[in-house]
């Protein structure tokens, strides 16, 4: 494959200590929309904030995890065997 993929968003499962797990979405909004670039937070559980806008150095942190997460499925997307056409 040429080039990077991009991590638009992914759905993180987070085990709590407690023997619970909540789910959260986390989102970038689309180019060419309001707010293009910003990144979202989502989750149905009552635990996790995700009304609260997602801060700048949030953004920083959650867009490193989005970018590392692109890179691999990236490296593997390299290294799979192609079909021929």
């Amino acid at each position: 494959m040429d080039g990077q993929a991009v991590a638009e968003g992914a759905i993180v499962m987070l085990g709590l200590p407690i023997g619970h797990s909540i789910t959260a979405k986390v989102a970038q909004v689309p180019y060419g929309r309001p707010g293009a670039g910003f990144t979202t937070l989502a989750s149905s559980s009552p635990l996790m904030n995700a009304s609260t806008p997602v801060d700048g150095s949030e953004h920083v942190e959650l867009r490193g995890a989005l970018d590392t997460i692109a890179r691999v499925l990236t490296r593997r997307l390299d290294d799979a065997p192609r079909a021929e056409p």
